[in-house]
């Protein structure tokens, strides 16, 4: 529970209850069905619908009159209160506590003070009552302490922030506009690297430095992936043989209906399965919430939460959050770092490479290149665009999960060896940008953000 503390506030004030009123009438009272619509509340819409299940009867809803406040008294420490400043003609939960303003009060003026800085921290501090949960009740919100202003007063300062909030609210909408346009952008740049357009122009210059120079292109697994994949192919007839790797089942071939768009000249399709070694995890005990965590002779466990995690790491996976012994070892197979992981349950076909030699459950895939990291990347990037089909296939059942089957038939684009490197290169080098941009427009949020919030504290001082 967070410790809070009274904000120092130096302009004079006065107590909020005694310019709120509290709001009781409930549908049962007014039997109106118009009202009979639910909403709920939260820190960024405010008062809206939630699309969570209500009550049965919700007879003894509170009713929302224009201009009323609403919030749930656990979640308004965030943020979550609103106004019904839109004459929406519905109903919320009787947990919600319900409130309006008398005439001595500016609705609009007060819902601007209570989400500003001063107004959240003022929430916490008598909502902090020392219990389990924080918790804001009305008595509490009666406490809290607003500017000594009279409502001609308020209605000037609302003016200047309906002003500036119309100024932040055009520079969010062109944020928004400016992140939806490098989400894209990002999609983009994947989608061409998997169709070999992103590496057209070297391609070309390539193909024609060969020819000048006399150098075979066919039957190059450089620059033929007809060829690679024979050589990975034998690759893994010779593990077999050796009794390194398990007979594998045939695949099947390749249709034109698999063929989602047409190959650039040297790239082939082949199932997923084909280009290298593909195992599932194995785990018959898992660790517990509550495992002991050892320090000496420790194996990392690596679940299906950290492989979708590791994309806010550069699709790396660095640590875990649990442990075997040296005796769960034996119950389950330790992978090399530098596996790709690919989740076939809960978060389906999210990827990321282990930073560390680490154990994971039959929910994860571990992939291993034959030919080099390149195509490790590249198949990464192939499931992300393809990632919402692969969802498809798994049933609608509260566990959402697919078999490695799913996995080893898909139909996937392989690139000569040579040109992997070069869609690695390009791609890193590009994606490097968009997360520089992404990373620009995020802290213009934050500035205008800041930005009201400095207005505020001027408006209330």
């Amino acid at each position: 529970m967070a410790s809070w503390k009274k904000v120092n506030i130096t302009f004079p004030t006065r107590k909020l209850g005694d310019h709120i009123e509290p709001v009781k009438a409930t549908l049962e009272e007014i039997n109106d069905p118009e009202y009979s619509t639910v909403y709920g509340v939260s820190n960024i819409e405010g008062i809206t619908i939630t699309g969570k299940e209500s009550s049965k009867n919700i007879s003894n809803y509170i009713v929302l009159e224009d201009d009323c406040f609403a919030f749930n008294p656990y979640r308004i420490n965030v943020g979550s209160i609103g106004i019904n400043d839109k004459k929406l003609k519905g109903c919320v939960s009787p947990a919600y506590v319900v409130f309006k303003t008398k005439k001595t009060l500016d609705a609009k003026f007060l819902y601007h003070y209570l989400k500003s800085d001063i107004g959240i921290h003022l929430i916490n501090w008598y909502g902090n009552r020392g219990g389990v949960r924080d918790a804001l009740r009305y008595d509490d919100l009666c406490k809290i302490d607003i500017p000594d202003k009279d409502i001609g007063e308020q209605q000037k300062i609302l003016e200047r922030l309906d002003y500036t909030s119309d100024i932040i609210k055009n520079l969010s909408d062109d944020f928004n506009n400016q992140t939806s346009y490098l989400k894209q952008l990002r999609q983009s740049i994947l989608q061409e690297a998997i169709e070999g357009k992103l590496t057209a122009e070297w391609r070309a210059s390539t193909t024609l430095s060969l020819r000048k120079s006399g150098k075979e292109i066919k039957g190059n697994p450089d620059y033929d992936a007809a060829a690679l994949l024979d050589v990975i192919k034998k690759e893994k007839a010779k593990l077999i043989a050796e009794g390194k790797l398990k007979k594998e089942k045939p695949l099947p071939e390749i249709e034109d209906s698999d063929k989602p768009f047409d190959l650039p000249e040297g790239w082939v399709w082949c199932r997923l399965g084909d280009v290298g070694l593909f195992g599932r995890g194995k785990s018959k005990h898992r660790p517990r919430n509550d495992a002991i965590l050892f320090k000496d002779g420790s194996i990392p466990f690596i679940q299906t939460g950290e492989v979708a995690q590791s994309k806010y790491t550069n699709g790396i996976i660095f640590k875990a959050d649990r442990f075997y012994n040296k005796t769960g070892l034996l119950q389950s197979k330790l992978w090399s770092k530098g596996t790709l992981c690919i989740t076939i349950a809960a978060n389906i076909a999210e990827t990321g490479f282990l930073g560390i030699d680490a154990c994971f459950p039959d929910s994860v895939v571990g992939f291993t290149s034959i030919t080099g990291d390149a195509l490790s990347w590249i198949i990464k990037h192939y499931l992300k665009t393809i990632q919402s089909d692969i969802i498809r296939f798994a049933p609608a059942t509260a566990q959402k999960n697919i078999n490695l089957d799913i996995i080893w038939s898909l139909a996937f684009p392989l690139p000569p060896l040579a040109e992997q490197k070069a869609i690695v290169e390009r791609v890193d080098n590009l994606l490097a940008l968009v997360d520089v941009l992404e990373k620009q427009v995020n802290e213009r949020k934050v500035l205008a953000e800041e930005l009201m919030q400095s207005v505020l504290r001027e408006a209330f001082g």
